[in-house]
């Protein structure tokens, strides 16, 4: 196993969180702005960009295909960079932050429903990636 591949191992159950913790943070950070709510966006924000200098923790799976298969990895990628600079802007008080913020939240719920759809209707298992084992029973 090389060491990029022991490195993405390490950090899944980092970024699983993380993944689902973004959401909830942006939420937070916009209805209460305070210093633990933004720390806790630059957190999360941080531990995406290390899964994506990891080589990303994303894959298209088997049944996406066509123009999805290539967009798929770079709608990670443009979703993140919108993160990140969402973050960069609210950290350092820009006044088109808190927009930028609500933006990337809502790119953030299609991105889900994306994922429910490609579970769903292609059934490629796109929720086993991201879910914790415990809960991979449900699906």
């Amino acid at each position: 196993m090389s060491r990029r591949a022991r490195l993405r191992v390490r950090l899944r159950p980092v970024v699983m969180a993380a993944h689902w913790a973004v959401p909830i943070v942006i939420v937070g950070t916009l209805a209460r702005p305070s210093p633990g709510w933004t720390g806790a966006l630059a957190l999360c924000t941080l531990i995406l960009l290390l899964a994506l200098a990891a080589g990303g923790l994303t894959r298209p799976g088997p049944s996406l295909t066509g123009a999805l298969r290539p967009l798929h990895r770079y709608g990670h990628i443009a979703l993140l960079t919108l993160l990140t600079a969402a973050t960069l802007a609210y950290l350092t008080g820009l006044p088109f932050a808190r927009p930028l913020l609500l933006v990337t939240f809502m790119l953030g719920l299609l991105h889900g429903i994306f994922h429910l759809w490609r579970h769903t209707v292609l059934g490629d298992g796109a929720l086993r990636n991201i879910l914790p084992r415990a809960v991979h029973s449900v699906l």
